[in-house]
């Protein structure tokens, strides 16, 4: 296909635009470092290369490749994307996932392949067998696509490791045929998101309601989040944990990039307040120390916190392994405070005084 074709099934597709959340754009939170990830996908200029310029939703065709590419999620699928998305996870195992360049569609039909955030794909595979048809990626025109989806691919890898991305994950590649997939007729209609938790209030108890809620926070979140997929991970990992797979023996480790704390780091915070998601937390403890939690299934791994900490206390991200994808302690760090309003100072401060205390004194 050529630039043309492109780009007319590209409108032909045309049903909305992503819904982007400023105050989570990095852009928007500091300026020091300028995120170009969208604006550099995006195939038809939406978004400017320059901060302070206008989003351009008039050229947006729906691709969802700028939600796949954000890196603190501030951007979320359309309504569109999301039914679309919802209706692929109704769907029994094994799950296809095509391209546009494919005849035979899958279950999940998207313009690339590219566009699908790994998350999604990371709970595809969790649920069965995932499918990629990637016999039209070796020969695609379209770099930047084919990196972010090369990302995405070793995203997935980590998460579920060499052994379960083997058994989870098979890619098509060129010369090779789609297998056909049986799968029994659904037995009832597919629902949005806001549909499927609307039912259930509507049938339920508020308390029956609540419990489900807690259980599944996903459904309940508003679809111009663009975490509910993070959420649902989170909540494929805990029953994936609570029933392992026959043969599977103890807790079954997932991988996430998280950031690496290291002996530089004596609790100052600004991870906690940078943070778009706040994954971090941090608590302070007895005999000098504070303890450093990690909600990892917060973490959109956009480094903020690494690039902005004044005194290089994180490292670069690291696939870590973990048990679950909820509130973890992290590390606990040795931490100075002020003697009067418990304001952490840096190391070696004296006497252990903020400066707004030691006025007072001084007073």
């Amino acid at each position: 296909m050529n630039l043309i074709t492109d780009t007319i099934l590209d409108h032909a597709d045309f049903t909305g635009h992503p819904v982007f959340t400023p105050e989570l754009c990095l852009n928007r939170r500091q300026r020091r470092y300028p995120c170009t990830a969208c604006a550099e996908i995006c195939p038809h200029g939406v978004f400017p290369l320059q901060s302070g310029g206008n989003l351009q939703w008039d050229r947006c065709t729906d691709c969802s490749l700028c939600v796949s590419a954000c890196p603190a999620r501030a951007l979320a699928p359309s309504a569109q994307t999301n039914r679309q998305y919802t209706q692929t996870l109704q769907e029994a195992a094994p799950v296809r996932l095509s391209c546009r360049k494919e005849e035979q569609r899958g279950e999940l039909h998207v313009g690339c392949l590219s566009s699908v955030p790994w998350e999604l794909l990371a709970v595809l595979a969790l649920r069965g067998e995932l499918i990629l048809c990637m016999r039209g990626c070796e020969d695609c025109s379209r770099q930047e696509q084919r990196r972010l989806l090369g990302e995405n691919l070793q995203s997935l890898r980590d998460f579920l490791g060499e052994e379960g991305f083997a058994r989870q994950v098979r890619l098509i590649r060129s010369g090779e045929e789609i297998p056909q997939v049986q799968k029994a007729p659904p037995s009832e209609k597919a629902v949005t998101r806001r549909e499927l938790f609307s039912g259930i209030r509507k049938t339920l108890t508020r308390q029956a309601a609540e419990k489900v809620s807690k259980r599944l926070p996903f459904l309940a979140e508003d679809a111009s989040d663009g975490m509910w997929i993070r959420r649902l991970l989170a909540e494929s990992v805990r029953t994936a944990t609570a029933t392992p797979s026959e043969g599977e023996q103890g807790v079954r480790p997932f991988a996430l990039s998280l950031p690496r704390f290291n002996t530089s780091c004596f609790g100052c915070g600004i991870c906690e307040k940078i943070c778009p998601h706040k994954a971090i937390s941090i608590r302070r403890e007895e005999r000098g120390t504070r303890l450093v939690y990690m909600e990892p299934w917060k973490c959109s791994a956009c480094t903020l916190c690494v690039k902005l900490c004044p005194h290089g206390g994180l490292d670069a991200l690291a696939p870590v392994a973990l048990p679950h994808l909820g509130k973890l302690p992290l590390v606990r760090v040795k931490s100075l405070s002020c003697a009067e309003c418990g304001t952490v100072l840096l190391p070696g401060t004296e006497p252990p005084l903020c400066r707004r205390c030691a006025a007072k004194r001084k007073a």
